[in-house]
């Protein structure tokens, strides 16, 4: 709609975009010049609403300019609208509109509307940028198999990162397990013999990935978006690498990064998000199964919605004084209230593996080893209990809602009483995550500057822990840096996407040996960063302890301080902040450390035992059905018909006869009540979960020496000139490898 201004000097600036709610799901946006003047002080001429706002906001007199106040309430109303009747790709790009009209009168109104000054060269030069040097946002995914890339390739992703209004950079890192290893070892002896040659091994991942670089960029260029598909290998990063190497020395350097593990790929994820500090570009990293995958062949509308929110709830918190330091991400695609009782949905819906609350039917458990096996349809819809998913999960069904909604914390008059309700109505929220609301790694998770700089990725452990990188670094995050009290905004991460998750090969063997263990781990580190009491209660924001006025006073306790005053509450948590207060951690201390830590995982794993005992066993086939997760808590595995090989068979990994002795498990199957189980110690632990639990704490530990080492890390990382490193905004597509000599 094109507006008159008053006489004056004129400037032909900008344009207004009309948004039409005629019907639903019907949108139309129309864009047209419009003309700014500033006799006394111009007003930015922008508005972007429905029809009735725009009604609403026309001047009786056409030739007067409409108010920034008015625009500013028009952006706002669409902005709200929008965000919650989204859905695909032609909303994503009115939300983008919105973004950019947002952005536009916060610079030309700085101080707010009211003020009624505006800055229209500073919206001139931000306006200006040429599209090939604008960059929004990176998207980081790593590769581990790459005869996959044919595949993921033939994804649209070339549009994902330049589209409408935005721009972003995709990093693909190419990284198998055996050429990190490789590469970690060419780093320790190039830096002595600088004509070394390089591996053939590395070299050749290299080469075919500069060749599918090189194809991608043609395509690119078609579509004037060269530099934006990066397909990047250990190779890419040998400088920042011998920079590491040069800052900590050969032995400090073989020391931490001699032993290879699987969770390498974070430490480039790292090296991204460092080397953007100082432009405040988010890095969005997202599960490769998630970028690709059936869903986002042809339509990658998830991932536009996933990202547009991410860099909405980024600035938000950027721009939020009390937030300070901030873990965000989107959400995996939850449970449909309409479908609560399909595998498939419950596989897909969050990042905590539903395998645990499969019921162990005869089905399933048929030969756990060795092999993969092929089971019916049937097989695992038979095992799919809505009522016991939700008790482990902690959800409910409310009346209204599209999704399960999570369990609320109890009501009851006592501490002690609330916590027996809580602890088998709350489900994973309890002892580890809430499903519903926890921050997930490969759902767009991005990290606000502080915590990139601050907070060290987890490395150097063999084991796989559940919510490592997500919900335990925020965890971590909160309690460290006393954020506890506004961690992020309210109402970030609303966005979903599909985790493309296939059932396991050999569910009895994948669930007793690998998904329990790697909860159960990250379940005890839940409590080494918090143990108190009510220390669950963080898992909830504000709105969802609204109108409970007992559990608010509790909420409000654990919280404590802000500031100063607050203060790290858990074991593993007050040792990485007297590491980093004091800048180190006396040897006697860390013996008592590690006491400590054990006496928290027992209390823990009472915790588990105790919840997962009680979780329902419905009847299948006139036979009651107890779930994986109740055998494996209570150590009943081997009293399984088709299960008792793990106890018979001396080749069966031991890490899946259970969590504790049977004897301990007599005796504690009598309690009525958490408070009245036995005492757990050490010994009464299957001997290889024990040895799994002095693994992490020595891990932990370790953990607590990398804080202490990491500005060191920081600033060889950020070393490097701008635009060296291959992942960097300014850098330029080469053909050429990376010479092996200075």
């Amino acid at each position: 709609r094109r507006r008159r201004v008053s006489p004056g000097t004129k400037l032909p600036f900008l344009c207004t975009v009309a948004l039409s709610w005629q019907s639903c799901g019907t949108l139309a946006l129309k864009l047209q010049t419009s003309l700014l003047s500033a006799p006394t002080g111009a007003n930015l001429v922008m508005s972007m609403a429905g029809e009735e706002e725009l009604e609403g906001a026309s001047s009786a007199n056409e030739d007067e300019p409409l108010l920034p106040q008015t625009a500013a309430a028009a952006v706002t109303s669409v902005r709200q609208r929008l965000c919650t009747q989204h859905t695909g790709l032609a909303v994503a790009m009115l939300l983008a509109l919105v973004s950019v009209a947002s952005a536009v009168i916060n610079l030309c109104f700085p101080k707010g509307p009211d003020a009624g000054t505006s800055h229209i060269g500073g919206v001139i030069d931000a306006l200006s940028l040429p599209e090939h040097k604008q960059s929004d946002f990176f998207i980081f995914t790593h590769v581990s198999d790459p005869s996959n890339l044919d595949s993921y390739l033939s994804h649209p992703l070339s549009e994902l990162v330049s589209w409408y209004s935005l721009k972003g950079i995709l990093v693909m890192y190419v990284m198998p397990k055996m050429e990190w290893a490789l590469m970690l070892g060419y780093v320790s002896e190039v830096a002595k013999n600088p004509k070394l040659p390089m591996p053939r091994e590395l070299k050749d991942l290299h080469h075919k990935c500069r060749q599918w670089m090189e194809k991608v960029c043609q395509e690119c260029n078609k579509t004037q978006t060269p530099d934006r598909m990066r397909i990047l290998t250990p190779l890419d990063f040998k400088d920042v690498l011998l920079s590491m190497k040069d800052r900590l020395g050969e032995s400090k350097f073989n020391t931490w990064f001699g032993h290879t593990t699987y969770d390498a790929p974070k430490l480039i994820d790292s090296i991204m998000r460092l080397r953007a500090l100082g432009n405040a570009l988010p890095v969005f990293r997202f599960d490769i199964d998630v970028l690709c995958n059936s869903n986002t062949k042809n339509d990658m509308s998830s991932i536009y919605a996933a990202v547009l929110r991410g860099l909405e709830d980024f600035r938000k918190s950027v721009d939020d004084p009390f937030v300070q330091e901030f873990v965000l991400s989107q959400q995996y695609g939850g449970v449909p209230a309409a479908k609560s009782k399909d595998f498939q949905t419950w596989n897909r819906a969050f990042s905590t593996h539903c395998g645990p609350a499969l019921l162990a039917t005869p089905a399933l458990c048929k030969s756990p080893r060795p092999g993969n096996h092929t089971y019916m349809s049937g097989d695992l819809a038979d095992a799919t209990d809505e009522a016991t998913m939700m008790a482990f999960y902690g959800l409910q069904h409310v009346e209204g809602e599209e999704f399960l909604q999570p369990m609320l914390p109890s009501a009851a008059d006592t501490r002690e009483k609330r916590q027996e309700e809580d602890i088998l109505r709350l489900g994973n929220a309890y002892i580890g995550a809430n499903p519903t609301r926890t921050v997930i790694s490969g759902a767009a998770l991005a990290t606000g500057p502080g915590v990139t700089l601050d907070m060290p990725p987890f490395l150097h452990t063999d084991l796989n822990i559940m919510w490592i990188d997500d919900h335990l670094l925020d965890r971590l995050t909160q309690e460290v840096d006393g954020n506890k009290r506004r961690p992020r905004p309210e109402g970030v991460g609303q966005a979903r996407v599909v985790k493309a998750r296939d059932p396991p090969h050999n569910v009895a063997k994948h669930t007793l040996e690998v998904d329990i263990p790697t909860l159960l781990y990250g379940i005890v580190m839940d409590a080494w960063v918090n143990n108190q009491p009510d220390g669950y209660l963080l898992k909830y924001g504000p709105a969802d302890l609204a109108g409970n006025p007992k559990v608010q006073d509790a909420y409000a306790s654990v919280i404590g301080g802000d500031g100063g005053t607050a203060t790290a509450k858990g074991t593993f948590s007050s040792a990485v902040k007297e590491a980093r207060t004091t800048g180190n951690l006396a040897a006697e201390r860390i013996v008592q450390f590690c006491e400590d830590l054990w006496a928290d995982a027992l209390t823990r794993m009472q915790d588990v035992y105790w919840q997962w005992i009680n979780l329902p066993a419905p009847k299948l086939h006139g036979k009651h059905q107890p779930t994986f997760a109740t055998l494996w808590a209570a150590g009943r595995v081997c009293e399984h018909a088709h299960l008792s090989s793990y106890c018979e068979n001396a080749d069966f990994e031991k890490l899946g006869q259970g969590m504790v002795l049977p004897s301990w498990d007599e005796e504690a199957r009598e309690a009525k009540s958490r408070a009245n189980l036995p005492s757990l110690e050490k010994k009464h632990l299957n001997q290889a979960v024990a040895a799994k639990i002095d693994e992490l704490i020595q891990s932990v530990t370790r953990h607590v020496e990398w804080v202490l080492l990491w500005p060191d890390v920081v600033q060889a990382i950020r070393s490097a000139n701008v635009g060296l490193t291959p992942s960097d905004v300014t850098w330029r597509f080469s053909e050429a490898l990376p010479e092996a000599t200075e």
